[in-house]
C-alpha cells in the first residue's frame, strides 16, 4: 500500500475490537490478541469512543492506529478542554511508511477548533516535531518502614487501611477523586470502568495485578490508592493514583508494603500540594522532583486563554493577549503593569513548541496540569 493510497479513517463501533487486537500485537505480543489493551484501556477502546480512533487499513485489516480520548482537566479552579493520545502503533510489516505522522496531522486538524490541549503518552521525535513538550514536575516520595515514618506519624487518631471491596467502595473513591483540585474530568461510570480494568493481563506491561487500598477513619473512607509493583526485586509499591486525606497516605503506604511484601512505597505529590509536602517534610521524608509523564501541546491558544481566564484574572488582574505576529508566532501582551506580568511581557513564541512551553513550562505561566500516568493514562 503506497502513501498515495493511504486513507486515514475514523473507526465505527464494529471496528473497535480489531483495533484493540492490533494494539495487542504491537504492545502486548505475549498476550492473545484482543484480550489485553482493549480491557486495560476501556475508555479508549469503547464503542462510544469509536470515532476518536484513527486508523489505516490494508485489505480491510487495520495496520496503524492513533487512539484519542477527549475529556478535560480541572486546574486552578477552571476546567480545560483536552484530548489524550495513546496506543499509537503500526504493524511491524508496515513501518517506515509515515502512517502515524499522517494520522497525527489529521488529529491536529480535527481537534484544534474545539479543544485547548493535547496530552501525548510519549515523547518521541514524531511528537516533538509537531510541538509537543515536557511539562510540569511532581515530588517523588519514597516511604519505607522505619520508626520515623509510620501510618500514625503526626496523627492524633488512628487511620485504618484495607483492600477495597470492589464496587461497594467505588462511589466513595470517585467522590474523593473529583474533590482533588488537579485532576482529569471523570464520571462515576468512567471511574468504575477504570477500576474494573485493573485485572487486565499485563496491566501497564507489568505482571503484577494492581490493588486498590482505602483508608478509613471512624468507619468513613477518607483516602484511597491504586498500587502495583514492577517485576524486579528492588521495586517499590508504586502508587498509580491516590486521592483524599493527605495524612492517610502513611497508612496506605504501609498497607501496600505489607500486601506486596516490599520494603518501600513510592508516590507523587503535585508542586501545588503544600499540605502534603509540609506533612512529609515534618515526617522527615525525602522528596525528589521528577518530570511529569509524557508530553503536552497547545491546540487552540485562544480557547485555552478563555477557559483559564478566571484564574488568570486572579493571578495577573487581566487575561494576557497572544498577538499573532507571524506564521505560528505569537507575542505576549499585558495591558497593565505588574511584577508578574512584566516578567512575561513581550515574549515572542515561535512555533507550537515554544507556545506550549510558555503555557506550561518554566519561564512562562507554568500552568499546573495533573499527573498523566494515573488511571486516565492511555
Amino acid at each position: 500500500m503506497d502513501m498515495e493510497e493511504t486513507l486515514v479513517k475514523r473507526a465505527t463501533p464494529d471496528k473497535v475490537a480489531q483495533l484493540g487486537a492490533l494494539s495487542d500485537r504491537v504492545f502486548r505480543p505475549q498476550i492473545v490478541p484482543g484480550t489485553a489493551m482493549a480491557h486495560e484501556f476501556p475508555l479508549l477502546f469503547h464503542a462510544r469512543n469509536a470515532e476518536h480512533l484513527y486508523y489505516v487499513e490494508d485489505g480491510g485489516r487495520p495496520v496503524a492506529l492513533v487512539g484519542m480520548a477527549p475529556g478535560g482537566v480541572a486546574t486552578c479552579g477552571t476546567r480545560v478542554s483536552a484530548v489524550s493520545m495513546g496506543s499509537v502503533c503500526t504493524d511491524s510489516a508496515y513501518r517506515q511508511r509515515h502512517y502515524a505522522s499522517t494520522m497525527i496531522e489529521q488529529v491536529l486538524a480535527d481537534y484544534t477548533p474545539d479543544t485547548s490541549v493535547l496530552f501525548v503518552s510519549g515523547g518521541l521525535s514524531i511528537y516533538r516535531r509537531v510541538g509537543c513538550v515536557n511539562f510540569g514536575s511532581f515530588a517523588s516520595v519514597w516511604l519505607e518502614s522505619s520508626p520515623g515514618v509510620g501510618p500514625d506519624a503526626g496523627l492524633r487518631t488512628p487511620i485504618v487501611a484495607r483492600l477495597a471491596r470492589s464496587e461497594a467502595d467505588f462511589a466513595a473513591l470517585h467522590a474523593l477523586y473529583i474533590a482533588e483540585p488537579l485532576r482529569f474530568a471523570r464520571t462515576p461510570e468512567q471511574m468504575t470502568a477504570l477500576l474494573g480494568a485493573l485485572d487486565a493481563p499485563m496491566y501497564r506491561d507489568i505482571p503484577c495485578t494492581p490493588r486498590v487500598f482505602v483508608a478509613e477513619q471512624g468507619g468513613r473512607v477518607i483516602a484511597y490508592a491504586v498500587v502495583n509493583v514492577a517485576d524486579r526485586d528492588d521495586a517499590p509499591a508504586h502508587f498509580i493514583e491516590w486521592a483524599g486525606a493527605r495524612n492517610a497516605l502513611f497508612a496506605l503506604a504501609q498497607a501496600a508494603r505489607e500486601a506486596f511484601s516490599v520494603r518501600a512505597a513510592r508516590l507523587y505529590l503535585a508542586k501545588e500540594d503544600a499540605t502534603a509536602r509540609a506533612l512529609f517534610r515534618a515526617a522527615g521524608v525525602t522528596m525528589e522532583e521528577r518530570a511529569n509523564q509524557g508530553t503536552v501541546r497547545v491546540l487552540n491558544p485562544q480557547l485555552l486563554l478563555q477557559e483559564i481566564g478566571p484564574a488568570l484574572l486572579d493571578r495577573y488582574g487581566e487575561v494576557p493577549v497572544l498577538e499573532d505576529t507571524g506564521q505560528d508566532e505569537w507575542t505576549v501582551r499585558f495591558a497593565r503593569r505588574s511584577p508578574a506580568a512584566d516578567a512575561l511581557q513581550g515574549a515572542v513564541l515561535r512555533g507550537y513548541g515554544a507556545l506550549s512551553a510558555w503555557f506550561f513550562g518554566a519561564g512562562g505561566l507554568q500552568w499546573p496540569l495533573p499527573r498523566t500516568d494515573d488511571l486516565n493514562y492511555i
